[in-house]
């Protein structure tokens, strides 16, 4: 599906519905908004990791401005501060800001992935030399869950704790994941996926 948000267009998949019956009557499932890595890569290869959580909710999986299938737009947007922008603008749209064989399954996970080459080599040539993320934590409100592989090679557990401790310690939960290394919900997910239908559950209650 694509959604114009005015300056962009962005396209987006949808696994899980949304509203389900419940004996005579129905409820609203919560909705995850799964983010793809890279820059430059798509969503195609999160959606296959996260399958398991559509039982439970319904996944958003957006191409961020400049990935995939949304539109290219221009380097000078290729940055964090418009790709969080436009989420936001998107979840606004679409009213979800109040809601809260490994080998062979990579090859083929990038088979499948449309890569934007050109996005990626200008937000690391450009945009990631000048960005402090820690300069940002203070800004955060909304709870937080952080999953870390104990052996994750990317996001290495001492940098995850650190970003825990910058985060407000009521609303932050960390859950470290052993025996796993950046690809968590196919390394643990025995742990993953029950650690996001716990937080999930507990942010509803608030």
């Amino acid at each position: 599906m694509r959604i114009s948000l005015g300056d962009v267009s962005l396209w987006f998949d949808v696994s899980g519905p949304s509203v389900i019956p419940q004996g005579d009557t129905t409820i609203e499932r919560p909705v995850l908004v799964a983010v793809h890595g890279g820059p430059g890569l798509d969503h195609i290869s999160m959606k296959s990791a996260l399958a398991p959580l559509a039982d439970d909710f319904q996944i958003l999986y957006p191409d961020l401005r400049g990935h995939g299938r949304s539109d290219h737009s221009s380097a000078e947007f290729w940055n964090l501060r418009t790709w969080a922008d436009d989420l936001r603008r998107l979840c606004d749209a679409l009213g979800l800001s109040g809601k809260p064989g490994w080998a062979e399954q990579s090859r083929l996970g990038r088979a499948r992935t449309i890569t934007s080459r050109d996005v990626s080599s200008h937000y690391y040539s450009h945009e990631l030399p000048a960005f402090d993320p820690w300069s940002m934590t203070g800004a955060v409100r909304c709870p937080v869950l952080l999953l870390a592989g104990e052996d994750d090679p990317i996001c290495p557990l001492p940098v995850v704790e650190e970003l825990a401790s910058r985060l407000p310690a009521e609303t932050t939960r960390l859950v470290r994941l052993p025996d796993a290394r950046h690809t968590i919900f196919r390394d643990r997910p025995d742990l993953a996926f029950p650690a996001v239908r716990n937080f999930v559950s507990q942010v509803r209650e608030y």
